[in-house]
């Protein structure tokens, strides 16, 4: 009995000074977007439409940058020798591994080169740092510099050939091997267009690649050892205004030729948001330059680019966790941004025709979140992950990434429901108050006479044990 008065003058306290409470936040109905599709898009051009004829070189390939896909192929798979655009690879390890700051001196191997070949005049002895040295490598093709960048990360031109050959694997490059940094010939060193677009595609993913192939012209310092300046220019004619072969979208790579490679090249460009790289290989001299020019113009007539992010930017997603407090500004809702993958591609690039399909057709392309967002509690902090997602266009995954919270929500406080009317209007206290101050009252006097009472029934039992007790011990 004296349990339950305490738990019902508990109660009653609790009651006269509850705190408001809310409801749970009801999960968002539009927290998931459908994962319906459309059906596929109108097939890409055939590749007879670039006419073979105008490609004079026997082996040649045509990629989008941004997903590697394939857009023409002529014997791309057949082994070839690279010459000089083997300074491509040269130039990727050296940035991966290297300080574009650090010093690096130049040693007696400098005059190891085969004399005659293309170089940007080192002399044993004299400091540059590696950003020089790049420079030096991509736009004047030095093979003093490439074997300078090999000693340094390789100890040898063999040390550094295996280091080649491992990140060659690496990308899969499957038909290559390389056995030195310059391309100079030998009979082992070859490579394919296929190959060598995968590699393109990998160095004109990092900016500093792209910063040093797309220069027209540089010099290297004098120093201690050289007084002369040394004029470095690039030799690809695609990026000079007063070259009759010059591509006003043409953003670089790297040329190459030795008596048994014939001549090669590797360019890249872009136009529209579409950006292509190209390979031509055991080609004429003047063949290459105007082969890579229809090859660009190919691409740009034919293909178009839907960039996801700023498809994403007009709709972005929103949801408002299960639990939030929408008290503040934002009323619960998160909103959030979309993170790709640096390994995925954000840039749809498919014929002009399949683009402006998607574009008209909001089911064509679906983003679909890993998690159910409806089912994600608060607190929300700014910038986390939220959940994986995944792009669709057809119901095939064409991009992957995370969805990042932009603003953050906290979670509501928990708490008893209120009386609502505990007060009047005029701010005096409602008859309903008094009657639980007069129940709380009447319930504090009943336990303390019930305190009472218990107190006086064990007095009375303990005086009615020592008198028995003394009756037996007489």
């Amino acid at each position: 009995m004296l349990k339950k008065l305490i738990s019902l003058l508990l109660c009653s306290l609790l009651l006269m000074g509850g705190v408001t409470g809310i409801a749970l936040a009801q999960p968002d109905s539009q927290a998931s977007p459908s994962a319906q599709a459309s059906a596929s898009p109108t097939p890409l051009p055939e590749f007879q439409n670039l006419s073979q004829g105008s490609i004079t070189a026997p082996c040649a390939i045509l990629i989008d940058t941004a997903s590697g896909k394939v857009l023409f192929s002529k014997n791309a798979d057949t082994k070839c020798y690279p010459a000089s655009i083997t300074k491509i690879m040269t130039c990727i390890l050296a940035l991966k591994n290297g300080d574009l700051a650090e010093e690096i001196k130049v040693s007696n191997i400098v005059n190891t080169i085969e004399a005659g070949s293309s170089n940007c005049g080192l002399r044993p002895g004299e400091t540059l740092t590696l950003e020089q040295l790049l420079y030096g490598l991509m736009l004047n093709s030095g093979n003093d510099a490439a074997a300078v960048i090999a000693e340094h990360f390789g100890g040898s031109i063999e040390g550094f050939a295996d280091m080649m050959n491992a990140y060659a694997a690496e990308i899969g490059m499957t038909n290559s091997h390389f056995v030195n940094p310059h391309g100079l010939h030998d009979d082992n060193h070859y490579t394919t267009p296929a190959d060598m677009a995968k590699l393109a595609r990998v160095g004109m993913s990092i900016p500093k690649f792209r910063e040093i192939v797309s220069t027209r012209i540089s010099e290297l310092p004098t120093n201690e050892v050289v007084s002369d300046e040394r004029p470095l220019v690039n030799g690809n004619k695609l990026i000079d205004p007063n070259s009759p072969y010059y591509y006003e979208y043409a953003i670089g790579v790297k040329t190459g030729y030795t008596t048994k490679a014939n001549h090669t090249l590797v360019a890249s460009a872009s136009k529209d948001g579409v950006e292509v790289i190209a390979v031509v290989m055991n080609d004429e001299k003047e063949g290459k330059w105007k082969g890579m020019k229809t090859m660009f113009d190919y691409a740009f007539k034919y293909y178009g680019a839907l960039d996801l992010q700023e498809l994403y930017a007009q709709s972005p997603l929103s949801f408002v966790p299960e639990n939030a407090d929408t008290s503040d500004g934002s009323e619960g809702r998160v909103q959030l941004k979309l993170v790709p993958d640096e390994s995925t591609s954000t840039v749809i690039v498919d014929t002009k025709q399949n683009i402006a399909q998607l574009q008209n057709d909001p089911t064509a392309l679906v983003l679909e979140p890993e998690n159910d967002l409806a089912t994600i509690k608060a607190p929300i902090t700014e910038g986390q992950q939220i959940t994986r997602y995944t792009y669709f266009k057809g119901g095939d995954p064409v991009s992957v990434g995370t969805l990042v919270a932009e603003n953050a929500v906290n979670e509501e406080q928990t708490a008893l429901p209120s009386l609502p009317d505990l007060t009047q209007e005029d701010g005096k206290p409602s008859y309903l108050t008094y009657a639980l101050i007069a129940l709380a009252v009447i319930l504090l006097i009943i336990l303390i006479l019930r305190i009472r009472k218990a107190r006086r029934f064990r007095r009375k039992n303990r005086r009615k044990r020592v008198v028995v007790y003394r009756r037996k011990k007489r």
